[in-house]
Order: structure tokens, then C-alpha cells, then sequence
């Protein structure tokens, strides 16, 4: 069955701090001829990213490769705690801080590319439901 999410801001005219914050999505998994494969997407949705009321963070995680589903989760999971563990001030004079909000998420970004790569290597970090043998990442960005 596909996977579904949704996204709505109401008064978009409001400050973001007063916009109320509906959201849904949906996937479907692929196949191959005939037969149905195994989605391997995951969402991640983070409001308040930096602590920052007006701040949102979307994006889709697209698996791929016999450890897709895997690497998908893996990433959701290690990017939501890399911006739990990362307290950035996004506002400068009232107004959020492009700049700031970009070195936030490249930072991030970095972190969890040094530890999916990790996940193929001789001392993995813990990845929930991941095989006894470790996850072949070879085909994940």
C-alpha cells in the first residue's frame, strides 16, 4: 500500500509563528515488470527546525539497492537527531537567517554521509532492523 503524508499552511499572510501547520505526502512503490517492489522511501517533516517556530523542514528519502528501505530510515532518524543536537539561532533582527539556516542543514547533511558511510564499515552504527551483516550502502548517496 503507498505511504501518505500532507502538507497545508493556513494564513500564509500570518507570522510563522501563529500559521497553524497541516501536512501529508504519499509514495508508491515501484516495480519490476509485473512484480511489486518493496517501497523504500521515508519522509522527513521537522516544524520548529532550530527551535525556530517559522522553520520547516520536508524532504523525501528516495532508497535504493538491496538495503534501500534501510538507508532511508537510517538517514530520517540521524538527520532529525543531527537538528536536535544542533542548537543554531535561524533569526537575525526578527527575520530568518538564510545563511545560517544553509549552514545548518550542510552541517547536518555532512554528519549523516560520514555515517551512512559508516554503516558498510567495520564498527557500523546502530541501525534498528538493519541484517546481522551490516547494510550494503553501494548504492546510496
Amino acid at each position: 500500500p503507498p505511504k501518505r503524508w500532507a502538507l497545508k499552511v493556513s494564513d500564509t499572510t500570518a507570522a510563522p509563528e501563529s500559521r497553524k501547520l497541516w501536512y501529508s505526502a504519499t509514495t508508491l512503490a515501484g516495480a519490476q515488470g509485473s512484480r511489486p517492489k518493496e517501497n523504500q522511501d521515508a519522509l522527513i517533516m521537522m516544524p520548529c527546525l532550530g527551535g525556530d517556530p517559522g522553520v520547516y523542514l520536508f524532504g523525501v528519502l528516495d532508497g535504493h539497492g538491496r538495503h534501500g528501505h534501510h538507508v532511508s530510515q537510517f538517514v530520517k532518524h540521524t538527520l532529525a537527531k543531527c537538528f536536535d543536537t544542533h542548537e543554531h539561532p535561524l533569526r537575525s533582527a526578527g527575520r530568518i537567517d538564510a545563511p545560517a539556516a544553509r549552514m545548518l542543514l550542510a552541517t547536518a547533511c555532512d554528519t549523516v554521509q560520514e555515517q551512512v558511510h559508516a554503516l558498510a564499515g567495520p564498527n557500523p552504527p546502530q541501525c534498528p532492523g538493519a541484517p546481522p551483516g551490516g547494510v550494503d550502502v553501494a548504492m546510496s548517496g
